[in-house]
């Protein structure tokens, strides 16, 4: 993939939104089932800074210093963290820093700018996947895995009255990974097991997008870009075959190009439309268009909003599926995707609750999924089917409570075999409580359930792990102004679990956290 979230730090996101149905005619081709919008805090336009000190159970560490500068017509900023995931997991280990520093100007009462630069490295130690982890792995030495990314970039936005806006966006970003793995024993899914093997993989990504939007009052508005990526990559391998080395090396280069137009029309006070389209031109394949097409339909008298969304999706072959010395195939060749999602959302009591009623149906074809073989290769399944839908409640009683609560359902099968996915849950629900305490103290109670999936590894085979449910708790306390006492503890019910065959889940963790801004 193309997307780095671990770049991001998660103190800073705000709110996580997830758009479901094919959204590659307007977002790209990553955006084959779905979208995910971060939204990250806001600066608060003054200068001052933020200081973050997290200690935890096992040995986790978590240090975050933000400073932020005011100036007349813009700001500047800098940003350091480093955390320490301590030893909570039997045979894994994970330390991480990112740094950052940006500044934004207004230019005039018309365009703005925006430049910055943020990296990201990170030291790893792990049972290799496939393995069965700590409880089945034979081999007991672990995958050294090493990474520093860097990305650099700028936004610039520009504005005529209130009728038209231009948006123009870059970035260059630049990866190595280092990665040392002993290999995983034969066993019964693989009488051959996995080679030991070290690799040294560099990848640099340039993206320029450019676009315009019209505004024409609140009813219409019409997008239209374009978008260019050149993806430059390079590794050298070696896989060690009975104490015999097999070096291995690749040079890898791509062009995309794009165009995409959307636009939104309300007809009337009731219904409105929503049209996309998309045309990518990547080096050695094929153009591909995709579209989105949607309609929302308002009843005020029973308090309702229906939804519903048309899309295609299309994702070409990432860098890792098409290269790595172990599971990479070079004759991947991209997904495509259609997609169907229809909504109902009702709210009542006022506005106090909210009731949502969802069901999707989305057609892949030629997606990417792991074979575990022999030997394991990344392939394309030809036709892969999921359907479902989802149930989600919201309601807050009092402004000092908010409660929800959903459940989803997703059958999604192989369907020339009409086996299920694997490592994909069928069932999965969760619910919050939200509560403020007193004027100084507010907490949160999360749980989730994750239904059973098929997983795999070498040592087992096929393997049905069970559901587990998880709940998760907060409590802070405002000492002072600008001095917040957080107390987290996840896993509260201390459940034990295996996210993968073998890799069992941290018990429970508390951590104690002190917060400032200055």
């Amino acid at each position: 993939g193309s997307i780095d979230l671990s770049m991001i730090n998660p103190l800073s996101v705000k709110q996580v939104e997830l758009v479901n149905g094919a959204q590659s005619a307007i977002h790209g081709s990553e955006a084959i089932s779905g979208v995910i919008n971060l939204s990250t805090y806001e600066s608060v336009d003054e200068s001052g800074g933020s200081l973050h000190l997290e200690l935890g159970a096992d040995g986790f560490l978590r240090g975050d210093i933000t400073l932020n500068q005011a100036y007349e017509s813009g700001e500047s900023y800098l940003s350091l963290d480093y955390m320490d995931g301590g030893d909570a997991v039997d045979g894994g280990s994970f330390k991480a820093k990112r740094y950052g520093a940006g500044a934004a100007f207004e230019m005039g009462e018309a365009s703005q700018i925006h430049v910055f630069a943020f990296g990201f490295d990170t030291t790893q130690e792990s049972f290799p996947d496939d393995s069965g982890g700590a409880v089945y792995a034979e081999i007991r030495e672990l995958d050294q895995r090493e990474t520093e990314s860097f990305v650099t970039g700028l936004n610039y936005s520009w504005s005529k009255a209130e009728d038209f806006r231009l948006r123009i966006d870059a970035s260059v970003y630049d990866r190595n990974e280092v990665l040392v793995s002993p290999g995983v024993a034969p066993g019964v899914r693989d009488p051959f097991g996995l080679p030991s093997s070290t690799s040294d993989d560099d990848l640099r990504r340039y993206q320029l997008t450019a676009y315009g939007e019209f505004l024409f009052g609140d009813d219409a508005s019409i997008v239209f870009g374009w978008s260019g990526e050149r993806e430059q990559s390079e590794g050298q391998s070696e896989l060690v075959f009975f104490g015999f080395p097999m070096p291995g090396s690749y040079e890898f280069d791509r062009d995309t190009s794009s165009l995409f137009a959307e636009g939104n029309f309300a007809v009337s006070e009731r219904v409105s439309f929503q049209l996309g389209g998309r045309l990518d031109d990547v080096d050695g394949l094929d153009s591909e268009a995709t579209f989105l097409g949607g309609m929302n339909f308002t009843l005020p008298e029973i308090d309702s909003v229906f939804r519903l969304r048309l899309g295609e999706g299309f994702k070409k072959p990432s860098v890792y599926g098409l290269n790595n010395p172990l599971v990479g195939n070079p004759n991947l060749v991209p997904e495509t995707s259609e997609s169907i999602d229809f909504s109902w959302t009702r709210s009542f009591l006022e506005g106090d609750a909210e009731l949502e009623v969802s069901a999707f149906s989305y057609d892949f074809r030629n997606l990417v999924d792991f074979d575990p073989g022999p030997p394991p290769m990344l392939v394309n399944r030809s036709r892969v089917r999921s359907e479902g839908g989802e149930l989600t409640f919201r309601y807050r009683p009092d402004e000092s409570m908010t409660i929800g609560s959903y459940v989803s359902y997703a059958d999604t099968r192989d369907q020339s075999n009409d086996e299920r996915i694997r490592e994909r849950p069928a069932w999965r629900a969760g619910g919050f409580l939200s509560k403020a305490i007193s004027h100084s103290v507010d907490g949160m109670l999360d749980i989730y359930y994750v239904g059973d999936r098929i997983m795999s590894s070498i040592p087992t085979g096929d393997v049905l792990l069970g559901g587990y449910t998880r709940v998760d708790a907060r409590l802070r306390w405002a000492y002072r102004d600008n001095l917040d006492v957080i107390l987290s503890i996840d896993n509260l019910l201390d459940k034990r679990y295996e996210e993968a065959v073998g890799f069992i889940a941290p018990g429970i963790s508390p951590r104690l956290a002190v917060r400032t801004a200055f």
